[in-house]
């Protein structure tokens, strides 16, 4: 007697992602790709003028005397890995600053006319708060009276909701043994 067995193919597709080193270039063209957050008294912008690399860069928002214009993200560090980020102003030297805080705690600031330049560190395991604020004194405005930021490699962290999804799957419900089915995910 010839039994004709049915098999059924299950599909079972794992992604285990553990942790990435997540980067922002700010080529969305908004700031919808990580949690941004925004303080001071002027949200910064995204902007395709002089960008360090790609089409888009964030810029500082217009602030005036003793004002200031912050952008910050919360991450979780998950092994120690390294942070690097491009930056440049044109303000007012050692009045206007644009600096970079982690944890609250000012680690750079640059001013003048500075052109794109590199900052990196090391990381350490933890929940972090980067933040790039743009201050200004109450004396003058020189040059663009700006900052900018980009390219920003993220130390290793979890990564976010939504990383990596699958919005359907289709294709056959159940296979005979020997046949092969096609699956659009």
């Amino acid at each position: 007697m010839n039994v004709k067995k049915l098999c059924f193919l299950i599909l079972l597709i794992t992604v285990n992602i553990i942790s990435a080193q997540n980067f922002e270039g700010f080529e969305t063209g908004n700031f919808l790709s990580y949690n941004w957050q925004f303080a001071g008294h002027a949200n910064w912008t995204t902007t395709i003028n002089n960008p360090y690399q790609g089409s888009f860069c964030a810029q500082t928002g217009a602030v005036e005397a003793n004002q200031y214009s912050k952008l910050s993200i919360t991450l979780e560090v998950v092994e120690p890995s390294q942070l690097s980020f491009w930056w440049k102003v044109d303000s007012e030297i050692e009045s206007d600053l644009l600096i970079f805080y982690l944890d609250g705690n000012e680690m750079a600031s640059i001013s003048g006319n500075i052109n794109w330049q590199e900052y990196s560190m090391n990381m350490q395991v933890g929940y972090h708060t980067f933040s790039w604020s743009y201050e200004k004194d109450s004396s003058g405005t020189i040059g663009a009276d700006a900052g900018w930021l980009d390219s920003i490699t993220f130390p290793i962290t979890t990564t976010f909701d939504h990383d990596l999804a699958i919005q359907s799957i289709q294709g056959p419900a159940a296979l005979f043994q020997g046949f092969s089915g096609i699956y659009d995910i």
